[in-house]
C-alpha cells in the first residue's frame, strides 16, 4: 500500500500544469520594426495541448527594441488560461505554439512573443524574420521554455 502511494506521488510530480498568467512581445531592433497603434495592431493566439485561448488586440504603439508585457484582463482569454498538463520534458512543450494576427496598413516586426504561467516561467516563441503586415498572420511553433 505504501509502495503504490509513493508511486502515485511521484507520478503526479512529474505532471505540470501550465497555467499562463501574463503575455508578452518583443519588437525587432530594426529601424522600421515600430508600429503605430492607431494603423496597426496585433494579436496572439497561445496553443497548448489541446485547445488555444485568444489575447484579443492589443492596443499600444509598439516601438523597436522594447518588451510588452501584458497582465491579467490585458491578456484577453490567455489570462488564468489552463494550456494542458504536461511532463517535465521538452518533447511535451512541444505542443505549444503561437500566432500573431495583424489588423491595419502598418506593420511590425517580432522577434519573439510568448507567455508566463503561474510559477513565473517564461515560454518563448522565436518569430519568423520579416515583417507582419497588412492583415498577415504568422504562426511559430519555434517554442522553448527559457
Amino acid at each position: 500500500m505504501k509502495a503504490t502511494t509513493l508511486i502515485l506521488a511521484l507520478c503526479l510530480t512529474a505532471i505540470n500544469a501550465v497555467v499562463i498568467k501574463d503575455t508578452f512581445i518583443k519588437v525587432g531592433s530594426c529601424s522600421d520594426c515600430s508600429m503605430n497603434r492607431y494603423f496597426g495592431q496585433i494579436g496572439l493566439k497561445i496553443c497548448g495541448k489541446s485547445s488555444c485561448c485568444f489575447t484579443g488586440y492589443f492596443k499600444d504603439s509598439l516601438y523597436q527594441g522594447e518588451i510588452y508585457v501584458y497582465e491579467d484582463e490585458d491578456s484577453g482569454e490567455c489570462h488564468d488560461f489552463n494550456a494542458g498538463d504536461f511532463a517535465d520534458d521538452a518533447e511535451e512543450m512541444a505542443f505549444m505554439s503561437a500566432t500573431v494576427y495583424h489588423i491595419g496598413t502598418d506593420g511590425v516586426y517580432l522577434e519573439k512573443v510568448g507567455v508566463i504561467d503561474q510559477d513565473g516561467e517564461r515560454f518563448e516563441c522565436k518569430m519568423p524574420a520579416g515583417m507582419i503586415d497588412d492583415h498577415n498572420i504568422v504562426k511559430t511553433s519555434d517554442c522553448y521554455w527559457k
